[in-house]
């Protein structure tokens, strides 16, 4: 789905915000939806986070709303690009809008997505029968015919979908921004915020139901 901006002057304001958040010295993550035109632009600075949605459209997930937004019409004439940057520089400047870290993200979706095809059962043609355990990613025999017998040669795959995904991310920018909050009003620099094992059952447990 594309609506709206075009990904030429998406990309370029993209670019021009990457330069900005270089000159700073600042590290930047960038991230390209598959569903749309949008691209996401992370800033960290010092331990902590902020994102950017460059788009042509409103945001449709809620995790895509966590974002300061910068919209863009179809057709950007020279004037709206440097006002849209502009806007992006002051942002990228003063902070914008607090998100988790996208590597912890990315681990979380991976972890959940893992989880999905926890005790997978499989019977091979010699009638030996087997159990995938994802947390140490090995099939496990279920039966007498798997003793001396071997395992199945593929790797389950689990895939979330778009909405359980945003999901997962949209309560991680949540937790990131209440965790910079709390941080801030007790004038301590914020500490990156860190994902446990509780946190990851926790999810994989409602995105199961």
């Amino acid at each position: 789905m594309t609506t709206g901006g075009s990904d030429s002057a998406i990309e370029q304001l993209l670019a021009l915000g990457q330069s900005e958040a270089e000159r700073f010295g600042f590290s930047f993550v960038v991230e390209r939806s598959d569903r749309s035109e949008a691209r996401y632009l992370y800033v960290r600075r010092h331990q902590t986070w902020f994102g950017y949605r460059i788009a042509g459209h409103e945001p449709f997930y809620n995790c895509s709303a966590d974002y300061q937004q910068i919209l863009l019409p179809e057709y950007a004439t020279g004037d709206v690009l440097r006002r849209s940057l502009q806007y992006l520089k002051a942002a990228i400047r003063s902070g914008g809008n607090v998100v988790a870290d996208p590597a912890e993200v990315c681990e979380f979706i991976d972890h959940a997505a893992r989880q999905q095809v926890h005790n997978t059962t499989v019977t091979n043609s010699d009638g030996s029968q087997w159990c995938w355990n994802a947390d140490d990613g090995n099939w496990v025999g279920l039966s007498e015919h798997a003793d001396g017998a071997e395992p199945p040669t593929f790797t389950p795959r689990g895939r979330l979908s778009a909405r359980a995904q945003c999901s997962i991310r949209h309560r991680l920018n949540f937790m990131a921004r209440w965790t910079y909050d709390e941080s801030t009003r007790s004038h301590v620099q914020s500490p990156t915020v860190g994902i446990d094992e509780t946190q990851f059952e926790a999810f994989s447990e409602e995105e199961s139901r």
